[in-house]
């Protein structure tokens, strides 16, 4: 119960605004493991795990990459060092995004269990249409129960860099 409710915590401090720059970046790493220990600890809480995935997406686009880029003139090797740190960043961003995914398609399924993949995305591919018929997840349920980024991934859209 105690664990629950600092998740709950947590997961809503990953989503407040932060005007001062330098704390925000200062903040992060702190933030993003103590919350992924915490995530360990509980792994069917969403709204933990999306805070997590989104915390590691924006840490790599906004603190790495965004100074890859600005290194790239003056010094290409270590632009290519934080590029590389980037990607492994946005890597295990995906992995908490696709195991709360998982989470959710599993609830999910033991809720509706007569959709088709007609239901989901008529004329899609993605990881909807394809498990539809094992799942019984439809696209209407999908987009109700997940957030907008989870709901993305069901219906096959937005990929993140490898």
């Amino acid at each position: 119960m105690l664990v629950n409710s600092v998740a709950d915590e947590l997961a809503r401090q990953g989503g407040q605004p932060e005007d001062d720059l330098l704390l925000a970046r200062d903040a992060s790493a702190f933030y993003l493991k103590l919350s992924e220990g915490l995530l360990q600890e509980t792994p069917g809480h969403l709204p933990l795990a999306e805070a997590v995935s989104s915390g590691f997406a924006q840490y790599a686009f906004a603190f790495v990459a965004f100074e890859a880029d600005r290194l790239e003139a003056s010094n290409a090797r270590a632009a290519q060092v934080l590029r590389e740190r980037a990607a492994r960043l946005y890597r295990r961003s995906h992995r908490h995004a696709m195991a709360a995914l998982e989470t959710k398609v599993r609830t999910l399924a033991c809720c509706n269990s007569s959709a088709t993949a007609a239901d989901i995305a008529p004329g899609r591919k993605g990881v909807a249409a394809t498990a539809a018929p094992v799942t019984g997840v439809t696209h209407d349920s999908v987009n109700r129960a997940c957030s907008p980024a989870i709901a993305v991934r069901v219906s096959g859209g937005l990929q993140p860099a490898r």
